[in-house]
């Protein structure tokens, strides 16, 4: 399981649950874990509603039917206890802060909306494909990511024009990346069908990166301000699938003054990185910090060459 899918698993999983939220009202009375039935979601995902309307790509569908049921190789019936393990983890961690909203809601309500909130997919991206939740990977289970892979591990402030666009352009090419459409030109039924999912990356932005609640009710709001001033640059993504457009965009529309680094645009595909980004993020003993030194000399050898021709 590469690591860029199983991040895309987590999100098909969460979808699948908030899907699942509207059958809670039919057993009301349940704990919210078991009214919801996570085992069943987490062995039907691939077949849930959620999860076709974002009609990924062959291979990504290939992989949810290997490794939907076991995400990160977890079993199906462990999952769900290391899942509400993980609401259980932030439910305290933000009482323990006094969160006010926390403190006064009812045990169901807290676990309701904690599970519903598009942040908590983030939460079990960082848990299930990095090893970094409030209950570890078992031991003989090797994560499909680096915790240096994930994306609040290069710090971004959506607050700036730029770095904003530069989130957008990151979220909407891994979008299209693994989608099944493949347009030819804007217009035709691929780029129709795709058109139409794009412009919820600013919705999702929490799924991807780590923020809290205020944070992205900010952000949603550049976010959409800027979709809808840039709306035809953004969606030529899903037709111009080249790096080059997806680099030079946010210049373009001049919200950045310098193109977007490739490792920015394949910010969610860590398989896609320049080799020295990948590097920087495995590199953590010695002898591989002394590997990445004498990389970055032949780099800037390499580039004191090119501006002596």
């Amino acid at each position: 399981l590469s690591c860029s899918h199983c991040l895309v698993l987590q999100e098909g999983l969460h979808r699948a649950i908030v899907e699942g939220m509207t059958g809670m009202a039919s057993r009301a009375g349940a704990p919210a874990e078991q009214a919801l039935d996570l085992k069943r979601i987490v062995t039907g995902m691939c077949e849930s509603n959620a999860w076709k309307a974002q009609q990924h790509a062959e291979a990504l569908r290939a992989a949810c039917s290997e490794h939907g049921s076991s995400p990160a190789q977890h079993g199906a019936y462990t999952y769900p206890k290391h899942l509400m393990g993980e609401v259980s983890a932030l439910l305290q961690a933000r009482m323990d802060a006094g969160e006010k909203s926390v403190v006064e809601a009812d045990l169901p309500t807290a676990i309701t909306q904690t599970l519903v909130s598009p942040s908590f997919a983030w939460t079990m991206k960082r848990a299930f494909c990095a090893g970094g939740g409030s209950l570890s990977l078992p031991a003989n289970i090797s994560a499909p990511c680096k915790r240096a892979e994930l994306a609040d591990a290069v710090p971004v402030a959506l607050d700036d024009a730029c770095e904003l666009c530069r989130a957008m352009v990151a979220d909407a090419a891994h979008v299209v990346r693994h989608s099944a459409e493949r347009p030819r030109w804007a217009g035709d039924g691929d780029f129709n069908a795709i058109a139409a999912r794009l412009p919820q990356i600013c919705d999702n932005l929490p799924m991807r990166r780590n923020m809290s609640a205020a944070r992205h009710a900010s952000a949603k709001e550049a976010c959409q301000d800027a979709w809808e001033d840039h709306e035809t640059a953004f969606l030529r993504l899903a037709v111009d699938r080249t790096e080059m457009y997806a680099q030079q965009l946010c210049k373009k529309v001049r919200l950045c003054r310098e193109e977007t680094p490739l490792r920015m645009v394949h910010l969610h595909d860590p398989e896609l990185w320049p080799k020295e980004a990948a590097q920087a993020s495995s590199a953590s003993t010695p002898s591989g910090k002394k590997k990445r030194r004498k990389k970055r000399r032949v780099s800037k050898d390499d580039a004191a060459m090119k501006d002596e021709t």
